[in-house]
């Protein structure tokens, strides 16, 4: 995957969305799985604490956290959206969203983290069939 003026460098990929961040805070892409429910932390450069993790199969929760990972008040300046720019609202202090769509997660209007589904398929073949194209 590649995004102009983001730098991605894969540290796992065992789930279907991952979080890039910016060159300038983290050169870092990792994996955020809805299965096995593992959150994944970022510390922006006004310092606050950003936690991703699982509230079912389908949804997850982007929320902001102290040291101890105790959600705190959303920032006023955080704004996420889909990237076909649709507005995601908070709710009690996080964002809900789904495996479905990619989203970017912005302060002061800088994006900071982008979440990219990586829509692909795994196939099991029973022996004799021949993947070819």
């Amino acid at each position: 995957l590649q995004v102009a003026g983001w730098v991605p460098c894969l540290v796992d990929c065992e789930g279907p969305t991952s979080l890039i961040c910016t060159a300038q805070n983290m050169a870092a892409q990792v994996s955020f799985s809805y299965e096995n429910g593992n959150a994944r932390g970022f510390q922006l450069p006004d310092g606050n604490r950003v936690l991703v993790d699982k509230l079912n199969i389908h949804v997850a929760r982007v929320y902001v956290v102290d040291a101890a990972r105790n959600k705190i008040q959303m920032p006023a300046n955080y704004t996420l959206h889909t990237d076909t720019g649709a507005p995601v609202r908070a709710h009690l202090d996080e964002f809900a969203i789904t495996w479905l769509d990619n989203y970017v997660l912005s302060v002061d209007g800088v994006e900071m983290i982008r979440l990219e589904n990586q829509k692909q398929q795994s196939f099991l073949v029973q022996e004799g069939v021949v993947q070819w194209g």
